[in-house]
């Protein structure tokens, strides 16, 4: 850094980029940044970058942090997706986009990419893979938040090849299976009150081919790749949703022991090794302190006190810590530090993968 800094200060004109100056900022970031670095590490909330490279280098693995965790769903018409979806969304926090809905709502806005996204849509037609693209990525950049269902795409192989080039790779890729017959059923059922104008026999028919012709050989391509997740969509939709929630549930290992049995360094060293985030129910509690919230200020009596937060605050903490996080793999330390903790947790969220216990006299 101290390098860098007196070769830009031979150009910048700034008056603290000299020998003297920048030794008191290096001494400045050591006694009152680094601690902040430490404390949001605790947190894990760190992402750290090694920054000696080229600018370039250093940004191919920043911008890696800050890829979108995209999740592609698929399936024939009437298969259900935008059901399951919903669903998905309200538990595990996910934005759920619909290329459907963005297509309708271009073709309502009357511009001219409308019209002619409207003719395709009427022949069972797909849109050009640039113009579906840049919907999608002009919706991920929009939203606020990183965990993405993109419900009907990419229908063609064009269209995948298009995203992963010009957004990121997807995640993993749902596939709701199911008959034609069954979902040709759906769609007539659903057009006697859908009011859409591809709910009709002749249409529907260019859809199934459509679908199997251009789609298909895109889920094919996804399941060599061992990224798809099918599951079977003959059944009701809570049926299905049972199914379906099971690949999205978190990865938990609850992590235990005593105090100073050294669970916070032993976390921190599997985060930096395989990838997980690293939730500590003290940090957690801290922060929540910390705000100033009613509810922080009744946690500090209970910790003053040695006492344990009830169980249902607990849970709605870590249950909002998950959602939030882009990750999939979590080691929660130290908790759950009684039964009813663990039974809330169970119930409210998922099974523990696995508990890691430090045992210390």
């Amino acid at each position: 850094m101290r390098e860098r800094l007196l070769e830009r200060g031979k150009t910048s004109g700034r008056a603290d980029d000299n020998e003297a100056t920048i030794v008191k900022r290096f001494h400045t970031f050591q006694e009152q940044s680094m601690p902040v670095v430490h404390r949001y590490a605790r947190s894990g909330l760190v992402m750290a970058v090694d920054a000696t490279a080229t600018p370039d280098e250093v940004y191919a693995e920043t911008r890696t942090h800050f890829l979108p965790n995209v999740v592609f769903v698929l399936g024939g018409p009437g298969s259900g997706k935008g059901t399951q979806c919903a669903q998905l969304k309200e538990e595990f926090g996910f934005t759920h986009l619909s290329m459907g809905d963005l297509f309708r709502a271009e073709v309502a806005s009357g511009s001219a990419v409308g019209r002619e996204m409207q003719e395709l849509m009427k022949d069972g037609l797909l849109v050009p893979p640039d113009t579906t693209v840049a919907m999608l990525r002009g919706a991920i950049r929009r939203s606020p938040g990183r965990k993405f269902l993109i419900d009907g795409f990419p229908r063609s192989r064009d269209q995948a090849e298009a995203f992963e080039r010009l957004v990121c790779q997807p995640q993993t890729v749902l596939f709701f299976d199911c008959p034609e017959a069954a979902m040709r059923e759906r769609l007539l059922e659903r057009g006697k009150t859908s009011g859409r104008a591809d709910d009709n026999e002749a249409t529907i028919v260019k859809r199934f081919h459509t679908f199997q012709e251009q789609s298909m050989p895109v889920v094919h391509r996804y399941a060599r790749s061992g990224l798809v997740m099918a599951v079977d969509a003959t059944a009701t939709p809570d049926e299905v949703y049972a199914e379906t929630r099971t690949h999205f549930l978190p990865n938990v290992v609850f992590v235990l022991g005593g105090p100073g049995s050294g669970k916070g360094t032993q976390c921190a060293q599997l985060k930096e090794e395989f990838g997980f985030t690293h939730l500590s129910m003290g940090d957690l509690f801290r922060a929540e302190v910390a705000s100033g919230s009613a509810v922080g200020r009744e946690m500090q009596e209970l910790m003053k006190d040695g006492l344990l937060v009830p169980p249902d605050t607990t849970v709605a903490m870590l249950r909002g810590a998950i959602r939030r996080s882009p990750g999939r793999k979590f080691l929660i330390d130290g908790f759950p530090r009684s039964r009813d903790q663990a039974e809330a947790f169970e119930r409210l969220v998922c099974q523990p993968q696995t508990v890691l216990f430090f045992d210390c006299p």
